[in-house]
């Protein structure tokens, strides 16, 4: 092997390594991107439904998605989320803070959750 192919795969195999050893920090600065009043919202909402407090749920929703619907789909959740046992852990796995999401008021966030239970983990989506 070559001295400059030596050296090619050397600094290769470093940005490799130090690639890697950011990962583990990959959801520390994906929470410090989050607006923290989105994540605060997102998780309440979760652990309304958890608790079964469906209607504190409806409350944070936007008035024109409050109906018998929505209600139910949420009391499919809560039985969901019961079935599978308590909530241990609630992690964020996903955040898109962009213009995609623009809306005349104001710029929306998408937050997606890992939800660990007692009994499995679900994915919870908020927008």
């Amino acid at each position: 092997m070559s001295r400059t192919n030596f050296t090619s795969l050397s600094v290769f195999s470093l940005l490799v390594v130090l690639l890697l050893s950011g990962c583990s920090n990959g959801a520390l600065y994906i929470k410090q991107l989050v607006p923290h009043a989105a994540d605060v919202f997102a998780r309440t909402f979760i652990n309304d439904i958890a608790n079964g407090d469906i209607t504190a749920a409806l409350n944070l929703m936007n008035p024109e998605v409050r109906d018998d619907s929505t209600r139910a789909g949420l009391e499919v959740a809560e039985r969901t989320l019961k079935r599978n046992g308590k909530i241990i852990r609630i992690e964020l796995i996903k955040f898109i803070n962009s213009k995609a999401y623009l809306t005349k008021k104001n710029k929306k966030t998408f937050l997606r959750y890992q939800v660990q239970l007692e009994k499995g983990y679900v994915h919870a989506t908020a927008l």
